[in-house]
């Protein structure tokens, strides 16, 4: 059964909403170069971005700015420094969201270092339903943003549903090799 090609998400009609702190940045000018309406808020965290219809917020965080000075601080990397961890609050902060958090993790080189936080991050949130992304650059992560919201927005999501139910449907049929 073949499906129709799902039309691309419009985000002209809903807006993006950043916080204030990324008004000026890099990523806000990718978006906005890509036709998406942007609203920012002082309501969401530093470093939100809330795609509304997608029900989708990313938190970006830079390694080497926010994450890496916070690991020099403590000897044993962010995971013994727990919830003092400015970071952790912020992702706290995101997991409150209704909707899916994914944390954007930017670094333009990823070094033993990064990969250190990396690994704790995604250590301290294995039983939590948070998604770590890494990204090299703001160009990566508004394509990563956009990906990820386009896949949770119908069309895609309901194709994206179908297709699953129609893979778990076929694997679950009793092989007709073994029948003979």
């Amino acid at each position: 059964m073949a499906s129709a090609k799902p039309k691309e998400t419009d985000y002209s009609q809903w807006p993006v909403i950043v916080h204030t702190e990324l008004t000026n940045s890099s990523v806000s000018k990718l978006l906005i170069q890509k036709r998406i309406k942007l609203r920012t808020s002082s309501l969401l965290s530093e470093g939100m971005v809330l795609f509304p219809k997608a029900k989708v917020v990313f938190l970006i965080l830079e390694l080497k700015k926010q994450l890496l000075s916070e690991m020099e601080t403590s000897d044993a990397g962010l995971l013994n420094d727990g919830n003092n961890c400015r970071i952790f609050n912020r992702i706290e902060k995101l997991k409150c969201f209704h909707g899916i958090p994914v944390v954007l993790l930017l670094a333009p080189l990823f070094t033993s270092k990064e990969f250190k936080a990396v690994s704790d991050l995604q250590i301290k949130y294995l039983s939590d339903k948070v998604s770590f992304v890494p990204t090299h650059d703001a160009e990566e992560t508004v394509a990563a943003m956009i990906a990820i919201a386009d896949l949770q927005t119908p069309p895609k999501s309901d194709l994206l549903a179908e297709r699953f139910r129609e893979l778990r449907s076929s694997l679950l049929k009793p092989a007709s090799f073994l029948a003979h």
